[in-house]
């Protein structure tokens, strides 16, 4: 996918950042290779990513139009679940990196119900499981607190009125 300056797209499933220019960079001394600038919204910070490595580490932020379907798709959404730590562990990963929410959700619904399950036990989440819970939703309010422009804190609140919302 081809990027443009000011873009903001979403880098390593997690940070909201702006792209700047494009630059040409020698970081180790030998060779000179082309890298996009990204600027992070939250912070300071500037990362350098390789050109050719963009499509793996970026992606386009969703439109309003596209987050309120998956906010809207929240109440519907069947559970996934599979008893294998790593499998899980890889799944998630891989979906939360993609920003793909056809497979986030069914993940955080399966990892609900499973802590639904093991506190019937008196049992806490896996550690894994209870990070890669907290990633999910912070990536989801991420995006609606910047599209949206509301404060992170109140993106639970805009999806907890749109869900009641449509249920009326």
């Amino acid at each position: 996918m081809e990027y443009t300056q000011n873009q903001y797209v979403i880098y390593n499933g997690a940070e909201i950042c702006r792209i700047g220019e494009k630059v040409r960079k020698c970081f180790d001394g030998k060779n000179e290779n082309e890298y996009y600038t990204l600027s992070s919204k939250d912070s300071k910070s500037t990362y350098y990513i390789p050109a050719e490595k963009i499509d793996e580490n970026v992606r386009p932020l969703m439109t309003k139009e596209q987050i309120l379907k998956v906010v809207d798709s929240l109440p519907y959404v069947e559970a996934e679940w599979t008893d294998d730590r790593n499998e899980r562990k890889l799944k998630f990963s891989d979906a939360i990196r993609n920003g793909d929410y056809s497979r986030i959700l069914p993940m955080v619904s399966g990892i609900w119900n499973e802590k639904a399950e093991r506190a019937k036990k008196g049992k806490h989440l896996l550690n894994d499981d209870r990070r890669n819970f907290e990633l999910a939703k912070k990536l989801l309010h991420t995006e609606i607190s910047f599209l949206f422009n509301i404060s992170i804190d109140e993106a639970e609140e805009f999806i907890q009125k749109r869900i009641q919302k449509n249920q009326l």
